[in-house]
Parts: structure tokens; sequence; C-alpha cells
């Protein structure tokens, strides 16, 4: 009597009575107990600039930035959870490993925007026609380049104008 009761009441793992499963139920049956209903939650679109923390031990503190000063491209989005990420330079060249959505930051400056000067490693010519060999913050040594020097605008932290 107690076997029968159980084999023909609906069950709320998986909605069915054990009792009229058939072979045709069993893709259905294995997908409601088994498949993973989680959607994974991406923070950054193919695309997008980034910049991977530095890694540290537990609790160290410091006064230097956490993040590194290269950024790259999210590559591809991979939907294992949590989410990872494969990344790019500029180069196009893939990073080796994958990211996750804490180890990454996103960086808010389009291609047209300003970018900052590390140094200026060599210089060409005088007056309008002069060109500049520069190393830009953030990017490897095979991303320097020839700019005109007007094309330079300089800007002081407020820290220094003090």
């Amino acid at each position: 009597m107690l076997v029968d009761s159980y084999n023909h009441s609906t069950h709320r793992a998986h909605g069915f009575e054990p009792a009229k499963v058939t072979m045709a139920d069993e893709p259905e049956l294995y997908k409601r107990l088994y498949h993973s209903s989680l959607v994974p939650q991406f923070r950054f679109a193919v695309g997008d600039i980034v910049r991977v923390s530095k890694a540290r031990k537990t609790f160290r503190k410091g006064y230097l930035p956490g993040w590194t000063e290269e950024t790259f491209r999210v590559y591809k989005r991979y939907p294992t959870i949590p989410p990872t990420y494969a990344l790019q330079d500029f180069n196009s060249k893939e990073i080796d490993g994958r990211f996750y959505n804490e180890e990454l930051q996103k960086i808010d400056k389009s291609t047209n925007g300003y970018w900052a000067i590390e140094k200026i490693i060599q210089t060409k010519g005088r007056g309008p026609s002069r060109r500049l060999f520069v190393k830009w913050v953030g990017f490897p040594d095979s991303q320097n380049s020839w700019i005109r020097a007007d094309q330079i605008e300089l800007r002081h932290n407020e820290s220094e104008c003090k």
C-alpha cells in the first residue's frame, strides 16, 4: 500500500509519477533532474577593453595600483559557472589562460580618446614637421609608434600644480 501510493504520486523533483515513466520520458526526466538552469551573467562583452588584476598575496596592502597598466581586449566569453573570458592583446595575439569577472576591470577608453605617453624615445625633424617616437603607457614595446609633435596635448595632474 505504501509503495503503491509512493509510485503513483507526483514527485516535486521531476514532476512525474514514477509508475507512469516510460522510455520516451527519459530525456525530459534527465533534463529536469540534472540540467542546470543557471544562465551565467556576463559582465563584459566581446570587444571590451579591460585590465587584469595583479597577482598579490591575500590581505597584502600597498599604495601601488592592483591592476596592470597593459590593456587587453575581450576575445571570447565562455558560459561556464562562473563565466570566464579569453583575452587578446592589441596585436591580436591570444593571452594564455582564462579570466574570471573579478580578475578584470573594464576601461572606458575609445580608440579616438587620449592615451598617456610613458616616454619619448626618439625625435626627428624640426618645426611643424617634427615627429616623435613614443612609448605608450600600458602597451608593450611592439606598440611604440611615430606621431607628429603637434598631436600631443600636455595635461598636468592637479597634485603637481599645487
